[in-house]
């Protein structure tokens, strides 16, 4: 039994240990860096697991016409963090799954009867705010994605056409 404790404190150290390093790395539009981004992940899953609730990760990419993954501009990447925060609990993080490429945000805490709606709200309130965002000159779309943890492992942005995306054409 005494191992068992021991071994239950140093999970619990190294989630804290995940956590202390989320405070480091951010950049002027408050987004995470990805390293930072995937701790927080890590953290949130491990207490996911622990409690029973569930999370879920927000993605937001380009591509282009012909659907191929583009990286995103710095001036729209500040815009769409922006978008995000201003959307997203106090309890959700922003920040980056793939630096320069796409943004993610860790939704945190869902009841597993309240995670659908709340997603399909979030996407829909962020597809109208981002309707007036300018995209660019080049013929491209911003996808957004809305993935469980178990969705991550297989998730390829030029593989994984989104539900829901705004054109610029």
């Amino acid at each position: 039994m005494h191992v068992r404790s021991a071994t239950r404190w140093w999970d619990r150290f190294a989630s804290w240990r995940n956590l202390t390093k989320t405070t480091t790395s951010v950049d002027s539009a408050g987004v995470h860096s990805e390293e930072v981004f995937r701790n927080l992940r890590d953290s949130e899953s491990s207490r996911a697991e622990r409690s029973g609730l569930l999370f879920r990760i927000l993605l937001v990419y380009r591509t282009d016409a012909r659907g191929m993954h583009l990286p995103m501009e710095r001036d729209l990447a500040m815009k769409t963090a922006a978008l995000l925060s201003a959307n997203l609990r106090a309890t959700d993080s922003v920040g980056w799954y793939r630096e320069s490429d796409i943004l993610g945000a860790v939704l945190t805490g869902f009841q597993p009867s309240s995670s659908v709606e709340w997603g399909t709200s979030l996407t829909t309130r962020l597809m109208e705010a981002l309707r007036n965002v300018h995209i660019g000159a080049a013929s491209h779309s911003i996808q957004i994605r809305l993935l469980d943890q178990d969705e991550l492992a297989s998730f390829n942005a030029s593989d994984h056409p989104a539900p829901f995306s705004i054109s610029n054409e």
